[in-house]
């Protein structure tokens, strides 16, 4: 069994990639939120190891609840039994160094533009900082919260690429963009650098767009008649569809020589 553990933004990849890995890979594990959810920073996993020294439950659950997802719940019978079932191996593979990072990320201005709906990031804590700021209007509220969530982009992808320099054989950064470009040809490196067999005679593509998984007892499904264009992304189209106001916020926000780490550079 090869266990990967996944990190990235929301509205990066993240349930594409596992879709793929899921239906072109035999004996493989995409964890999302055991050991932490997949959007949030990084757990400390040979902490946890030490402290629950020959306790390979404990170790997972304790993991897991460090930096939870937002659909993690501490008496989910389902997720329970799913940490449970992995314990061992997970040990294992973390103490042993066999455990894969897989950090999705996404081109920053396609990044904003996938998140058709900024509004939806409000929370009470965001929803205190807006009113605190005095942004009553929509488009105040809107650049406020690209503001704010580029400043939390900036930091977990920071604390990704930390992690990549920590574990640089054991990580893979993937580029949303670089699989559309050239699905079977990411598919292929990643099997022959990691020597993981294929479940297919050829490499299968996700043809639609991928349903949201809640957890990782889930199987990662894919929407067959739904419609995708990836030139949209592969031709910077969603570019048209940004306005001046956000290309400035972004520009001015994002931490551009953090992101020449990932392969990508401010337009101006």
């Amino acid at each position: 069994m090869r266990y990967f553990k996944q990190y990235g933004c929301k509205r990066t990849g993240t349930n594409y990639l596992r879709a793929l890995l899921q239906q072109n890979f035999e004996d493989v594990i995409v964890l999302m939120h055991t050991l932490g959810g997949k959007h949030e920073y990084p757990v400390d996993l040979q902490k946890y190891l030490e402290e629950y020294h020959n306790d390979p439950e404990g170790f997972v659950i304790a993991a897991t609840s460090a930096h939870p997802a937002e659909t993690s719940l501490p008496f989910s019978a389902e997720q329970t039994a799913f940490m449970k079932v992995h314990a061992a191996g997970l040990s294992n593979a973390v103490s042993n160094h066999q455990i894969h990072y897989l950090v999705s990320i996404k081109n920053p201005y396609a990044w904003i533009n996938s998140n058709k709906d900024p509004e939806s990031w409000v929370n009470n804590n965001y929803r205190d900082i807006l009113l605190a700021n005095g942004a009553y209007s929509h488009k105040a509220r809107i650049n406020l919260l690209i503001k704010l969530k580029s400043r939390e982009f900036n930091s977990l992808y920071s604390s990704y690429f930390d992690l990549s320099k920590q574990f640089p054989a054991q990580t893979t950064i993937v580029r949303y963009e670089d699989i559309l470009a050239d699905t079977a040809g990411f598919l292929s490196g990643l099997s022959q650098r990691l020597r993981l067999k294929s479940s297919r005679p050829f490499f299968v593509d996700i043809k639609g767009s991928t349903v949201p998984t809640v957890w990782d007892q889930e199987f990662t499904a894919d929407k067959n008649n739904d419609e995708f264009t990836r030139d949209y992304y592969l031709k910077e189209n969603y570019l048209n569809d940004l306005s001046s106001d956000i290309i400035t916020i972004l520009e001015a926000e994002i931490d551009w020589d953090l992101m020449k780490n990932y392969g990508y550079y401010k337009l101006n």
